[in-house]
């Protein structure tokens, strides 16, 4: 055994014994010749001798022997299996069609020049084994064109769209409004991927969030069967057209920012023949915090007004004349500006319904209200006269019944308009108007607002009175003389007036419109009013009256 051999060859070494060579009497042979050399043993003693070698004291034991080989035979299958693997990999990874990790992130500013900017590739790992199909053509590159182009400058992929609606599109629209692709919110984050200025680095975050909710308006609201300046409308008359990537939104048409801070401070499509929008207002518009002015009118912008209005907190006009805005205004209607910035509500011409909200009473700035040509109904609330700095009130052509509160007895107000709420019955109250120290225009045409004329209506400026068709009764007084540096419009008719013509618009200089026809006056039309009439003088433009029981010679028109 191993074990044996050692203990062997220690005894032999610690003994200092020298091994001698074998005699011819011990059959060992192979002693020194008489030369000094030795001798080769026989042929039995050379296999002994190599019997010797592979035996305890002259080599390697068996078994170690094949343990050795083993483990070279191990070793070589390993590094083998190794080399393999190392080869087969790469060829494996590069056949599958699994997606690929990619290193593109689109960040603002990515380039000072994007328009020209070449298309960015993932960076990936090179494969082991070579292309073998070369490009069969040279890459096309785009020229310039003498008008802008919405054509995107490189190729979006699922990571930029998802950083744009990440960073944009969740924070101004919301998760679930951005999930369908088919929606505006969707439309305009996938634009704004290959908008080639928001890709310029000219617009941080907050403008590049107005950016997008501007998209989202025109994706909203028909953009791109706009009259004028819709995307690549080259004539439009005047800015740039919507969706304009090469240039900034602030120079789209009808869109104002501050020159300062770059924000949108104002949206307005206010023309005679409308634009063509349609639609509901997208509840982005609560984006533009510095938003001052929206206007769009003669179009067709659909309703109810989204509840997001009610974060425009520096709102100062709402102009939406001539839509098709519909259902009641809401107790909380622009309530973010009701106390600090709204001069003006322009919302006639639309199907609003319900009751004036009392709450309409905290728009202490607010200057003008024109809700006429709507269908709102119920009783004038009280409150409207806590608007102390309101001049203008137009509730005309609704359905308002009931008394005249004392909503419509303002301070400060300039111009009251009634008209044609049929159901209004009341007289008007000679002490409320007393304070009205600037009231200088009535109507209360086709309504059931009637008796006499208080005294107290005389003692303003008044430059239009029309009160045709009401409930007025009882003699012309003799104070409508106080109007004679005033008066322009004066309409009396179809109601009871009686007595004779007098001349108490003789002296009415600036007066271009007097009628009286349909009231019970008599007698003959003052001569100083004819005298106006004559040929070459046109001041008095419109005057009519029945032609029978009062007479009227130079009248515009006899009924």
């Amino acid at each position: 055994s191993l074990t044996t051999a050692s203990n062997n060859s220690s005894n032999s070494s610690n003994s200092n014994t020298m091994i001698q060579p074998y005699d011819d009497n011990n059959n060992a042979g192979g002693g020194y010749n008489s030369t000094g050399s030795i001798d080769d043993p026989p042929d039995d003693d050379k296999s002994m001798n190599n019997n010797a070698r592979d035996g305890p004291l002259g080599g390697v034991d068996p078994n170690l022997q094949t343990r050795r080989h083993r483990l070279v035979i191990f070793g070589l299958i390993v590094v083998a299996l190794i080399a393999g693997a190392a080869i087969a990999v790469p060829m494996l990874l590069d056949d599958c069609d699994c997606p690929s990790v990619s290193t593109r992130a689109l960040t603002f500013p990515p380039s000072t020049a994007p328009e020209t900017k070449a298309p960015i590739t993932p960076q990936t790992a090179a494969p082991n084994v070579p292309p073998t199909n070369a490009p069969t053509a040279a890459p096309v590159t785009s020229m310039p064109t003498a008008t802008p182009s919405s054509q995107p400058s490189f190729a979006p992929t699922t990571d930029d769209i998802r950083q744009i609606i990440e960073l944009v599109a969740i924070p101004v629209s919301g998760e679930a409004a951005v999930t369908d692709r088919s929606g505006a919110p969707y439309r305009a984050a996938e634009y704004l991927v290959t908008d080639t200025f928001s890709r310029s680095g000219a617009l941080g975050v907050a403008q590049l969030r107005e950016r997008y909710a501007l998209i989202v308006f025109y994706y909203s609201m028909n953009g791109d069967n706009w009259s004028a300046c819709s995307r690549d409308d080259i004539l439009c008359p005047s800015g740039n057209a919507w969706l304009d990537n090469t240039v900034n939104h602030c120079t789209w048409n009808s869109v104002t920012c501050d020159a300062n801070t770059g924000f949108v401070t104002g949206i307005a499509f206010t023309t005679t023949n409308g634009n063509n929008i349609e639609g509901p207002i997208p509840p982005e518009i609560g984006e533009f915090e510095f938003l001052t002015t929206l206007g769009i009118t003669n179009d067709k912008v659909t309703g109810p007004l989204p509840l997001e209005l009610n974060e425009l907190t520096n709102l100062r006009e709402l102009i939406l004349t001539n839509n098709e805005i519909g259902g009641p205004i809401s107790n909380d209607f622009l309530i973010g500006s009701r106390s600090s910035s709204l001069q003006r509500i322009y919302m006639s011409g639309n199907q609003l319904s319900g009751p004036i909200p009392a709450s309409m009473g905290q728009f202490t700035t607010l200057i003008e209200l024109i809700l006429s040509n709507n269908q709102l109904d119920g009783v004038i609330p009280e409150q409207l006269n806590q608007m102390t700095n309101l001049g203008t009130l137009n509730l005309s052509n609704n359905n308002l019944r009931g008394a005249l509160t004392s909503g419509v007895y303002i301070l400060n107000l300039e111009l009251l308009d009634l008209s044609n709420n049929p159901d209004l019955r009341d007289t008007l109250n000679g002490p409320a108007l007393t304070n009205m120290a600037f009231l200088n225009t009535i109507r209360l045409a086709n309504t059931n607002v009637g008796g006499n004329l208080p005294s107290q209506l005389f003692q303003r400026p008044i430059k239009e009175l029309d009160l045709e068709n009401a409930d007025f009764s009882g003699p012309i007084s003799s104070e409508f003389a106080n109007l004679a540096l005033s008066a322009q419009i004066i309409n009396l008719s179809n109601n009871a007036f009686t007595g004779a013509f007098p001349d108490v618009f003789d002296d009415m200089l600036l007066l271009n419109e007097l009628q009286v026809h349909g009231t019970d006056l008599t007698g003959e039309m003052s001569a100083a009013v004819c005298s106006r009439r004559g040929e070459g003088k046109e001041q008095v433009r419109v005057l009519s009256a029945d032609c029978n029981e009062l007479t009227c010679t130079c009248c515009t028109q006899c009924f």
